[in-house]
């Protein structure tokens, strides 16, 4: 039975450590080696508060009377602190272990490495975003193209009746322009909030990466 746990403790993906009623670990699994960067020797008999970012706050106040009187804690967040690198989010769970008479013998803490689930969940809320944009674009894109349209049929009807050398024909002209421009700007709003087929097509490389430019120069 003894070789079963262990067999089953240096197989285990997320990190497990075992700690007696002093705080000290008295065991702990080749995973939370590996993404702390410890040698066995390293953290065997020495205080679990050191992997931890808030050492003195571990297994304290609401946490470890909760820990004693229920039995458990569930999906506490904290970071580990690894021997080298940054902190790494973890969800922690613990439970308390008791002996044959019923007395309590130490806690085991199993923690899972959070980081690629807050990378998900970040491009899921920037999608999320990216979608919210897209609603929104299309939402008020006929508002934008109505005044835009008229700004830009007046203009052209007054340039048709005018010379070139009018003095009103060069400030219409950059109303074409700007009108034009806007347009365009609409169009390659809503074309980027779409969710379409990918699909090939003949471009001017440099016209498109202009066009790219004018959608993100803002930010």
């Amino acid at each position: 039975a003894e070789y079963a746990a262990d067999d089953i403790l240096s197989t285990m993906s997320d990190s497990v450590i075992l700690i007696n009623l002093d705080g000290i670990i008295v065991e702990i699994n080749n995973a939370a080696l590996n993404l702390l960067g410890y040698t066995r020797d390293e953290v065997i008999e020495k205080p679990v508060g050191f992997l931890f970012q808030e050492e003195e706050l571990l297994f304290k106040n609401v946490q470890w009377k909760e820990l004693l009187s229920r039995g458990f804690i569930k999906d506490y967040q904290t970071f580990y602190r690894p021997k080298h690198g940054v902190n790494i989010p973890v969800i922690i769970s613990c439970s308390t272990v008791k002996n044959k008479e019923g007395d309590f013998e130490g806690i085991v803490g199993v923690a899972r490495d959070m980081r690629k689930i807050l990378r998900l969940q970040s491009k899921l809320i920037q999608s999320e975003k990216i979608a919210g944009i897209g609603q929104l674009v299309a939402g008020i894109a006929h508002e934008i193209n109505n005044p835009i349209s008229v700004i830009l049929g007046f203009s052209q009807s007054i340039m048709k009746r005018l010379t070139n050398d009018s003095p009103l024909f060069t400030p219409l002209e950059s109303i074409e322009r700007e009108a034009v421009r806007c347009k365009n700007l609409v169009s390659d709003l809503l074309t980027f909030s779409r969710n379409e087929k990918v699909r090939t097509d003949s471009i001017e490389i440099i016209r498109t990466i202009n066009e790219i430019l004018t959608l993100i120069e803002t930010q």
